[in-house]
């Protein structure tokens, strides 16, 4: 939504356990966005999975009930099964899904394999290739090793080469920058289990590979005299969308299971976003998580209130989950990509919910049906 003012509530404070979001914050800030006369509340905070008494969610009541809209992230702890978070009927909870442009890059391994995987960076090598497992400092926590912990990795074995980090625990490009304290020139990120690649600004050229890759890579960095070339990251199209590993999943804890939650999907892997200078020295980064898809669907109510003033919450809501689809839109068109505990109603389709010829409204005291137009 181009032309809509944004107005920022700040609820989280430092780092957790001594920040975090409290509660007592996100509720004021609710409560000041709804007396400012916002019409749409993004909510990128996860949140009860359990109860529709939570302070959040009651807030939340009471903002659907002063006419504004609320998106809130589904939660990033899928593909297990009653994951999802945010379960008030009075919201819009949103999972996260691919879109159509994969950043593809290939690591060539110098006995001549190839892998190809996720990448947005530039080209390296041929270089050395080693495995972070094998260039750990001395006295070095062995699986922070493995896992390219800032601070692990022996210079004196990583510097020049191509260092081979094992995905989990600490944020992707936090490896990337433990290789290049290190003096690495390159990394090679593999899954240790079926996950999502995700093509992140590194800190020095990165390709990120699927878990099935991982045994044949780890090995051949074992061996002497190992060499790899990382290509540079180049834009194709693929199919799409696709569920999100990490999107939190159905049934809904709360209520018995009886309401279905998420409501719907939209794009959250690899989704450029703005960010904090002061976290990776520059304003923009590709993030994933339903974070990013739920501003997504913030988005698309904000150009329904504008489209149409007079609807409430719960009839935009109406529009998008209605006009939602469930089969892939791109490259293998028509493959069904999820299932209802997956993705809700399915993925936002913002030109139908233009002309959803039909919306089912409801307030605090009542539940109706009515044509849109």
């Amino acid at each position: 939504a181009p032309r809509a003012r944004v107005a920022v509530y700040k609820s989280c404070w430092g780092i957790a356990p001594e920040g975090g979001c409290p509660n007592s914050d996100n509720v004021a800030a609710i409560d000041q966005a709804v007396a400012d006369g916002v019409d749409v509340i993004n909510y990128s905070i996860s949140g009860t999975s359990t109860n529709f008494r939570d302070p959040v969610e009651i807030a939340f009541l009471f903002a659907a009930d002063a006419g504004v809209f609320v998106a809130a992230s589904a939660g990033n702890s899928g593909p297990g099964a009653s994951t999802v978070a945010h379960p008030s009927p009075w919201i819009t909870t949103v999972a996260a899904s691919t879109h159509d442009r994969f950043y593809e890059g290939t690591a060539a391994l110098g006995d001549g394999t190839s892998y190809t995987g996720a990448s947005l960076t530039a080209a390296v090598g041929p270089a050395p290739l080693v495995y972070s497992g094998n260039a750990g400092l001395a006295g070095a926590n062995q699986t922070q090793v493995e896992l390219c912990y800032p601070g692990t990795l022996d210079p004196a074995q990583v510097t020049g080469k191509i260092v081979v980090c094992d995905r989990d625990v600490i944020a992707r490009t936090d490896k990337s920058f433990a290789v290049k304290e290190a003096g690495g020139v390159g990394m090679i990120l593999v899954n240790r289990s079926p996950g999502s690649l995700n093509a992140d600004l590194h800190y020095v050229p990165t390709v990120h590979l699927q878990n099935t890759a991982r045994a044949a890579v780890v090995a051949y960095a074992q061996t002497a005299g190992a060499t790899a070339s990382l290509s540079a990251g180049v834009i194709t199209s693929v199919t799409a969308p696709f569920m999100a590993n990490f999107s939190s999943r159905g049934p809904l804890s709360a209520g018995s299971g009886d309401l279905l939650k998420p409501d719907i999907t939209a794009p959250g892997v690899d989704v450029l976003a703005a960010y904090s200078p002061v976290a990776a020295g520059r304003d923009f980064e590709f993030l994933s998580g339903t974070s990013m898809s739920s501003p997504h669907v913030a988005g698309l109510a904000a150009l329904l209130k504008d489209r149409y003033p007079s609807w409430s919450p719960m009839a935009i809501k109406s529009a998008l989950m209605t006009t939602a689809y469930q089969t892939t839109k791109t490259g293998t068109a028509g493959q069904v990509f999820g299932a209802p505990f997956d993705f809700g109603a399915g993925h936002a389709d913002p030109n139908g919910a233009l002309n959803p010829g039909l919306v089912f409204d409801s307030a605090t005291d009542r539940i109706h049906i009515r044509l849109a137009h």
